[in-house]
């Protein structure tokens, strides 16, 4: 069937990205430390470049942690009248088929920047995970009103289509 409105917030996968390349750096220079030895500044201990290691392999851990705790949220509105809303992390994904009567209202939310910059986010009233958000969309007023218009207009045309 022919999908009439996708959205979702997709930009933790930077993170995840991120965070599998350190890792990858991580291993990589702990196997050439085992392997062939590392060295110091002069006259520091033995053991000095090995706790550079061992910092590396706890903010690997810790950033692992945190992109773990940090999902990629979509919502589909296929051609058949099936909304499904779909939370995915990087080992795991939730998924639902949403009712309409949960979807709506949108809602549009205003942030502010220190430096007074403004920032919107859209998102549904729906939590498919505790604590995280099903947002369609992200960034500019414009940006987020353009997505809320087709997101309705994707569950009109499903409510006035023909059974």
């Amino acid at each position: 069937m022919k999908n009439y409105y996708s959205a979702g917030s997709r930009k933790w996968i930077v993170l995840w990205g991120f965070t599998a390349l350190w890792l990858v750096g991580t291993t990589l220079g702990t196997w050439s430390a085992v392997l062939y030895g590392a060295s110091g500044p002069v006259g520091s201990p033995r053991w000095y470049p090995y706790l550079g290691v061992a910092v590396m392999w706890a903010v690997g851990a810790y950033l692992a942690w945190f992109a773990n705790n940090l999902p990629c949220t979509s919502v589909t509105v296929n051609g058949d009248g099936v909304v499904e809303g779909r939370v995915t992390f990087p080992f795991r994904f939730v998924r639902r088929v949403l009712q309409h009567d949960e979807i709506i209202p949108l809602q549009l939310i205003e942030h502010k920047y220190e430096d007074g910059d403004t920032f919107f986010v859209l998102r549904l009233p729906v939590h498919l995970v505790p604590g995280h958000d099903m947002v369609l969309a992200e960034g500019s007023q414009d940006h987020c009103l353009a997505e809320k218009e087709a997101f309705l207009a994707a569950i009109d045309h499903l409510v006035a289509k023909p059974k």
